[in-house]
């Protein structure tokens, strides 16, 4: 970006750019323009706009605008009402020879941010704000564009896209319909610089997991993004003291607080509190290596497993195994480990994990697995124990070790049925968490 201290001073116009397909060319044809198109006409040189007029522009004004920067390298337009209007500028010459390579990256760019306007369901954030601290204030906008699922944000000439879902989507699946929507603003991270910043914050409607991803945009020579986020529960939420730092609530089990400071733009982590595990635990989960059934032939290492993917659950019932999907993945510190050894596989786990066995459910603890996730009946997991394979038949714990040393760990805290999957090839319960948060 070429922001200055002088910023907004010297980006006061912006010579506006053409659509970047023909097929960008034929949309909206027959939308009416407003005045904005009638100050891109008769001129003797490629008009320049107020960048600051592009929330007031209508599609048809965009779309013309767009095709603008391309008309000034002599694109031959194919659309008759580009042709027609471009035939009747002065400046405008064809150029049949005209390749986007040809272009300059500062029209590239202006382009692709007339794009976002243009693509845009709806404006998040605009707002004035001091990014630079010089006592102007630069135009500060958050687009939502609801059919790719993403947001841009954009200060000035300065624009970059996010994914809304940040990683939790999948092609096939469709969008999440459960999304809480973005929450965009204007901070103050640090009262004393006279810097503003730009924050915008996503997360699930309900209280659990993944918790919250924030970017933060702050200028120091030009525009730095910071992303910040948690997946444990209902972590990721900032606290902005206008001191000059940024607190981060990374996780509740156990309470885990990281601290940040502004330093050359960039939000840095200088200092954490991680405070003793609470006497109710936390879930039961996995190391990442434990290996998750996906389909009656595959695997999935359960820490790459995420909301929307499928697993193996077992009807106890009708003693099947089908495919169900994932609601609810849960990541938690955990030092309360133990190896689970059963001959041609082991199991690192958190001591209250459920395992299924021919007789019901039980773990190495069973009293708090029954106080902590409702389990009823649970007995103690013991070496000669038989837990369910999944190919029906039964295999025995040949010994039980305590971990020493914590780890992070993981677990499915919420299936669309049933209420187990399989690790490793055996049956394992899910968990949540009873009365405890």
């Amino acid at each position: 970006m070429k922001t200055t201290h002088t910023l907004l001073a010297v980006i006061t116009v912006l010579l506006i750019a053409a659509c970047s397909s023909e097929s960008k060319e034929a949309e909206s044809q027959k939308e009416t323009t407003s005045d904005h198109s009638e100050q891109l006409g008769k001129k003797t040189k490629a008009p320049i706009i107020d960048m600051s007029k592009f929330s007031e522009m209508s599609k048809a004004d965009l779309r013309l605008a767009r095709n603008t920067v391309y008309a000034k390298y002599g694109r031959v337009f194919e659309s008759k009402d580009l042709k027609e209007h471009f035939a009747k500028q002065d400046w405008y010459h064809e150029n049949p020879g005209f390749q986007e390579s040809q272009m300059k990256q500062q029209d590239i760019d202006i382009v692709k941010l007339i794009q976002k306007w243009e693509e845009k369901t709806e404006v998040l954030l605009e707002e004035r704000a001091d990014i630079t601290g010089n006592g102007s204030y630069e135009a500060c906008y958050v687009l939502y564009n609801g059919n790719k699922g993403t947001y841009s944000i954009i200060v000035n000439d300065f624009s970059q896209e996010f994914d809304h879902f940040w990683g939790q989507a999948d092609d096939t699946q469709g969008l999440p319909s459960d999304w809480a929507e973005i929450q965009a603003k204007i901070i103050d991270i640090d009262t004393e610089d006279f810097k503003q910043e730009v924050l915008v914050s996503q997360r699930y409607d309900e209280w659990v997991d993944p918790g919250t991803h924030n970017v933060i945009v702050a200028f120091d020579k030009g525009v730095k993004i910071t992303e910040l986020s948690s997946t444990d529960y209902d972590a990721g939420i900032l606290e902005i003291n206008g001191d000059g730092t940024v607190a981060m609530n990374f996780s509740n089990c156990p309470n885990h607080t990281k601290y940040y400071k502004l330093n050359r733009g960039k939000v840095v982590q200088f200092d954490e509190e991680i405070g003793p595990t609470p006497p109710g635990g936390c879930a039961a989960c996995f190391t990442a290596d434990a290996q998750v059934a996906v389909s009656m032939n595959a695997t999935k290492p359960i820490n790459e497993l995420k909301r929307g993917d499928l697993v193996i659950t077992y009807d106890q019932n009708s003693k099947t195994f089908y495919q169900t999907e994932v609601k609810r993945m849960l990541t938690v510190y955990h030092d309360n480990l133990v190896e689970i050894n059963l001959g041609t596989t082991k199991l690192t786990v958190t001591d209250d994990h459920p395992f299924l066995t021919e007789n019901g459910w039980c773990s190495v603890s069973p009293e708090k697995t029954m106080k902590r996730y409702g389990y009823k009946n649970v007995t103690p997991l013991t070496t000669g124990a038989k837990l369910i394979e999944m190919n029906g038949e039964a295999v025995s714990v040949t010994s039980i070790e305590r971990v020493s040393e914590g780890t992070m760990t993981y677990t499915i805290s919420t299936l669309e049925n049933g209420n187990n999957f399989i690790v490793n090839g055996v049956v394992v319960g899910t968990e949540t968490v009873q009365n405890f948060f």
